[in-house]
């Protein structure tokens, strides 16, 4: 390697400053290496000097008399910390190089955390080099070059991490004999080492487990087989979905035949494999004449990937829908589960024979239903089941056929696509156009942000007057028609 393939940005400053109200690590050479050592600090081919000094009596220089380019010859590797913010601080300078005329010094940075499943019995994970400072040519002559300020900011990835990192500063070059000198290194963050027990990390870095994933990190801190939450639309709120019955006829357009809140809890390893996914769904209104049912497919996953639904609601004598042994719909290429097969099963039709939608009417407490899907052990990465692979839907007027998605989301293997382009629908499959009319109107909504839904025969459009303005352009215009309650954005007498 040639001293022009340290190409990684280097820069100097004339000081170096410590952030404030905050702890640092440092070490300034003025004990002995074997103190430092005992302190858990590991200092390798690295000797004190009293000549050329930085600062203090003492400085650091690499003892290795043959440069070279592994970073794991010459370094300086502090203790486990808890990393700050702001900037590593030190200072350096090189003695004279005697012969040689392919010479290069640097100085590498570089990050290890703490790994609980590591073989070593350091626990160190694997190494990650984020910073390379070249001394400039040339290098040759008598000692010795400038004094060197140098900072190095902490990488964000680590910056005020709970977890425990370790910095290795190496030594390394090529040709010559000349050494790296240095001295007041300064480490944002808290010594978190402990020289009674090995310098393991100290506090909650524990791994009860055993699944690679410490404690403090882990949502499932005494189960192996689970250690992260993600959720859709985020673990605090549900989402809303909003369909109308009557496709491919527009009919009354009031979105409210099924009205249910979503959250979907994915559960991952710590391989980050999906191990379930948790779906809440609150029923909150129907204002149909129809029996409709609702699930949703996991697009791209497929049902052998299922080994088990839970919680849902289906008659096991339901005409419309054949559930297979592991809970999931037979006969489709994708893992389709029906969350339920009729809405009125669940919450029965009120005196006016609907569930919330005329004002009028008394209120009817909305139900929950909460279902599990549990996959077969890694066999789905969670890069596989991002929030576009749940591709909701509603079963129409105890029709199975009559799918009804969200638009431009494609049917399942059951729908009847045949009734693709009747009525008011403009579906195109070699366009990948999907329940939408010829001016883009949709017959499913999803507001994840949640959503008040028309009342009972009142069209979306006379409750939200620019909804048709946002449909008709695919969605970029008056993007906050459901949300913004200034003058001309709804009527509010025809919202429930």
């Amino acid at each position: 390697m040639k001293k022009q393939l340290f190409s990684i940005l280097y820069a100097v400053v004339i000081s170096s400053t410590v952030v404030l109200g905050q702890s640092t690590v440092t070490l300034d050479a003025e004990v002995t290496v074997a103190t430092y050592n005992a302190n858990c600090w590991n200092l390798v081919q690295q000797g004190r000097t009293a000549t050329l000094l930085i600062g203090g009596v003492y400085s650091l220089t690499n003892m290795n008399v043959t440069p070279s380019l592994d970073i794991t010859t010459s370094y300086i590797k502090t203790p486990w910390i808890k990393v700050g913010s702001g900037n590593i601080t030190f200072s350096a300078r090189l003695t004279g190089s005697t012969s040689g005329t392919t010479l290069s010094r640097a100085i590498v940075v570089s990050y290890i955390p703490y790994d609980p499943s590591s073989l070593l019995p350091s626990k160190e994970g694997s190494t990650t080099t984020f910073y390379t400072y070249n001394f400039v040519p040339p290098l040759t002559g008598t000692a010795s070059q400038t004094l060197q300020n140098i900072s190095v900011p902490i990488p964000v990835e680590i910056a005020n991490s709970t977890s425990v990192y370790k910095i290795m500063v190496s030594f390394i070059g090529e040709g010559g004999a000349g050494r790296i000198i240095g001295d007041n290194y300064v480490f944002p963050g808290t010594y978190s080492s402990d020289p009674a027990n090995s310098c393991l990390p100290t506090g909650p870095f524990l791994d009860a487990d055993g699944d690679g994933v410490q404690n403090d990190q882990d949502m499932y801190p005494a189960d192996a087989s689970r250690a992260y939450n993600s959720y859709y639309p985020s673990a605090v709120s549900y989402g809303t979905l909003a369909f109308e019955d009557n496709w491919p006829a527009k009919g009354d357009y009031d979105f409210n035949d099924v009205v249910v809140d979503y959250r979907m809890k994915t559960v991952t390893n710590s391989s980050n494999y999906v191990v379930e996914v948790i779906g809440e769904f609150i029923l909150k209104a129907s204002g149909a004449i129809f029996n409709n049912g609702f699930g949703f497919q996991l697009d791209g996953i497929g049902s052998d990937k299922i080994s088990g639904v839970t919680g849902n609601s289906v008659s096991p004598s339901s005409p419309l829908f054949n559930i297979a042994p592991n809970g999931v719909e037979s006969g489709q290429t994708y893992a389709t589960c029906i969350v339920f097969d009729n809405f009125f099963n669940i919450i029965p039709r009120g005196a006016d024979k609907l569930v919330n939608t005329i004002k009028a009417s008394p209120y009817i407490s909305p139900v929950t239903l909460t279902v599990n899907i549990a996959f077969v052990a890694n066999t789905v990465p969670i890069a596989d089941l991002s929030s576009l692979a749940f591709n909701f839907f509603i079963v129409a007027d105890d029709t199975r056929g009559k799918e009804i998605h969200l638009p431009n989301r494609v049917p399942t293997n059951l729908a009847n696509t045949s009734l693709f382009g009747l009525k008011d629908d403009d579906s195109s499959v070699p366009l990948g156009k999907y329940y939408k009319t010829l001016n883009n109107l949709p017959w499913g909504l999803n507001i994840i942000q949640g959503f008040q839904y028309p009342v009972e025969l009142d069209p979306i459009n006379e409750a939200y007057l620019y909804f048709i303005e946002w449909a008709e352009s695919n969605g970029t215009a008056k993007t906050d028609w459901f949300s913004n309650t200034g003058a001309g954005y709804r009527n509010q007498l025809k919202v429930y």
